[in-house]
Formats: C-alpha cells, sequence, structure tokens
C-alpha cells in the first residue's frame, strides 16, 4: 500500500490546516502496483485528500471489490486509533473512489455495493475481462447488466483510440451510455488505454502496447488532463465547490474542446 497525503512541511505529519481531509480509494489497472499511478496522489494530497493505493493482485474481480471495500475499512481504523499519524484526520461523509482500467471498473462496483463511496472517476473503464476473454464468473460483466444500480455522479474518462486492453463496447463509452446516474465523459483525444499511466511504464511495456493495437500518443498530455478533471470532478462533487465547475463543462473545458483536446458529454447534471 502507498498513502499520499497534504503535509505542511513535507514531513510525516498531516496539515491541520487541511483536516478533516477527503479521503479518496485508488484502485490501479489489472494486476499493477501503485508505482504507475503516484503522479495522480500527488496531485490530489496537494489539493488537501488523503489518498490510499494499493496493489490489487489477480483476475477475480469480484476479490478486489472485496479487497477495494477492505483498505477502506483498514484505513479509517486509523483514523479513529487514539494515536498515529491519521488520528482524527479523515472526513468519513467524503469518500471517493477512483482507477484505471479494470480498476475503473472496481470503482463503478464499489458505488453499487459501498454506499459510503460518495462518487467516483474513472480511467479507462473496461468491463468483461479487459479484451482477453468473455465474461466470467470471476469477471462479471457489469455493462449494462448493473448500471442501473449505480446512484453516485461518476466520471468516465478515456482516450480517442480503442485497443486490444479497451475494446468497442467494452470501454468507458459503453459505460457512459449505459449509465443512469449524473454522469460526464471526457474523450481525450491523442491518448489511448496506456497514456494514462506514470512514466514508470518502461520501454518494454510501451513496446508491447504498440504491438498489441496501440498509439503513439501525447501521454504527458493525457495525465495532465485527467489530473486537471480529476481534482475539479472530486472538488465539486465530494466537497460542493461549484467554483471548480468551470474545470468539468464551463469556460475552461470549453476551452480544451475548442482547442482540439477534448470532447465532453454529460447526463443529468
Amino acid at each position: 500500500m502507498v498513502v499520499y497525503y497534504p503535509s505542511a512541511d513535507g514531513g510525516a505529519t498531516v496539515d491541520p490546516a487541511a483536516v478533516p481531509c477527503p479521503v479518496i480509494i485508488f484502485a490501479p489497472g489489472l494486476t499493477l502496483s501503485p508505482r504507475f499511478y503516484l503522479s495522480y496522489a500527488e496531485q490530489l494530497a496537494s489539493w488537501g485528500y488523503i489518498v490510499h493505493l494499493a496493489h490489487y493482485k489477480g483476475v477475480n474481480n469480484l476479490n478486489s471489490v472485496a479487497d477495494v471495500k477492505t483498505h477502506l475499512d483498514l484505513f479509517l481504523d486509523q483514523n479513529d486509533a487514539p494515536t498515529g499519524l491519521f488520528s482524527g484526520t479523515m472526513d468519513k461523509d467524503r469518500i471517493g473512489v477512483a482507477g484505471h482500467s479494470m480498476g475503473a471498473k472496481y470503482s463503478v462496483m464499489v458505488c453499487m455495493e459501498d454506499d459510503r463511496f460518495k462518487t467516483a472517476v474513472t480511467m479507462e473503464a473496461v468491463d468483461g475481462a479487459a479484451g482477453v476473454m468473455s465474461p466470467k464468473p470471476f469477471a462479471p460483466a457489469i455493462s449494462p447488466e448493473r448500471m442501473n444500480e449505480v446512484d453516485e455522479p461518476i466520471l468516465y474518462m478515456g482516450g480517442e483510440f480503442t485497443s486490444f486492453f479497451a475494446p468497442t463496447g467494452e470501454n468507458f463509452q459503453a459505460f457512459f451510455a449505459q449509465s443512469e446516474s449524473p454522469a460526464q465523459m471526457v474523450r481525450i483525444l491523442d491518448a489511448d488505454h496506456a497514456s494514462f499511466h506514470d512514466y514508470q511504464l518502461g520501454v518494454w511495456v510501451e513496446m508491447l502496447h504498440l504491438l498489441m493495437g496501440g498509439h503513439k500518443t501525447n501521454d504527458l498530455q493525457t495525465r495532465n488532463i485527467a489530473t486537471q478533471y480529476m481534482v475539479a470532478w472530486f472538488k465539486v462533487y465530494l466537497e460542493g465547490d461549484e467554483s471548480f465547475r468551470t474545470y468539468l463543462t464551463g469556460d475552461v473545458a470549453q476551452a480544451d474542446v475548442a482547442a482540439g483536446l477534448l470532447e465532453i458529454s454529460t447526463k443529468g447534471l
């Protein structure tokens, strides 16, 4: 597990000015470690969030979703403990979840199953078994089968290009199309499934991605955009700060659209 939190001095003390802090549980992609996503956690912490990342091993979606909920239990135990780094620092009424790829699917599923999660931000959500096989009991399809169970507002982000890892019909666009909750879709141009990783992806994995149908893309731009929309979404839908709506659908977002960086669609917002 890896935890990022706001600190006034960069040390092992949660910034008293930020307390109580909203909490984000971040779920990496299938079998990936937190190190592929640390930039998102660092940015969220700089905006006053306590962020928990863990390595969800294995391909069993049901086990991983159960682990996400268990990790929240354990994390909140640290808030309730009378002593320690996180004692009394977390706001239990402001809990969100985020994820990439299969971790994005886990994020949607925990919103269905656990009312403590108030909203979700997803990147390149993929259903089924990530294009490898048809849905199985350990990797059940949820779109459209269970999307009517989602009541929380959810942001679905993804790239312009589909790939083996997120095929058409099972990607973030399918999730958004079947969503009945308040929802927004941000389709980032010049981006694909791997664009949302930090640079730790590595040359050999990038080569594999290209061989599997990926594209050469502007990954730094993609991560900057994804971070902007992630922070703004949690500010609005977890903290109720309407001043950040300009970054989601307002003037700043429309400037992104006009610049040819992305496309935006909304439901019930």
